[in-house]
């Protein structure tokens, strides 16, 4: 049977508002049964066909989070501050003809934004990691955590624990509006 929504519409807008991009994080280890539940969450991400081609490879040992973060510019003023590191792929053996070609994209960034609010909700903060490399820095990747060439990388997401304080960003959205036709 179909179960019931949980509430009113107005609960998620406030819950996706409050989610922002942070660029700083409080010290100590992010606990492993949130980052469980925040991926169970994901999986729950519609997929074409439900094929569910999606995977979290997650480091959280300040290593390994180093030695991927390495591969991608955009966290130099705070990635030694992320408690984990995620990199979000789809596996392409799932899909099977040239009319299929952006699905991989699709569902990972379903995935991965579900990925998101779900650490969010587990009240941990969270910030993209974009992955428009050239194809050097993508084998470079993918040699560092043996990946192979059968799941595309589709974006990096870096998560810590929240600080008390923190200087976010302020990049207003604009109206309704302008992204509604209706």
């Amino acid at each position: 049977p179909l179960a019931p929504p949980p509430g009113p519409a107005a609960d998620f807008l406030s819950f996706a508002r409050s989610r922002q991009s942070l660029r700083q994080f409080a010290p100590g280890p992010v606990p492993e049964e949130a980052i469980r539940r925040a991926v169970a969450a994901a999986q729950t991400a519609p997929t074409s066909c439900n094929r569910q081609t999606c995977r979290a490879h997650v480091w959280t040992d300040r290593a390994l989070i180093d030695r991927v973060r390495r591969h991608q510019a955009g966290n130099r003023t705070f990635g030694h501050e992320l408690g984990g590191i995620a990199v979000i792929t789809s596996n392409l053996r799932h899909w099977e003809h040239a009319g299929e070609r952006y699905q991989p994209w699709i569902d990972g960034g379903l995935f991965a934004m579900t990925l998101c609010y779900a650490l969010h909700a587990e009240g941990l903060g969270t910030c993209f990691l974009n992955w428009s490399v050239d194809p050097a820095t993508d084998r470079a990747l993918r040699a560092e955590i043996g990946l192979d060439e059968s799941h595309l990388v589709i974006v990096l997401l870096g998560f810590g624990l929240r600080p008390d304080s923190a200087t976010v960003c302020a990049s207003p959205r604009l109206p309704a509006e302008t992204a509604l036709s209706l």
